[in-house]
């Protein structure tokens, strides 16, 4: 019963437009890097680099998901 897991498209390009490296979004889906590099394959989508500036969307992300304001 090994069916491969298939990822919501609409979330992961949302995810993507919002210029989240790939390590995030494996981490928001809880899914594998190949996973998701594999969705990226089939969509015709190029994952980028991992980026620095990131990191502050990312705790903006949280604070808004966890409605906290740390």
């Amino acid at each position: 019963m090994n069916k491969k897991r298939v990822l919501d498209k609409k979330q992961v390009t949302r995810m993507y437009e919002k210029h989240f490296p790939m390590y995030i979004i494996c981490r928001l889906l809880n899914t594998s890097y190949s996973t998701l590099k594999r969705h990226f394959d089939m969509w015709g989508i190029k994952p980028r680099p991992k980026q620095q500036e990131m990191q502050k969307t990312i705790s903006n992300y949280f604070k808004r998901k966890n409605g906290s304001n740390r």
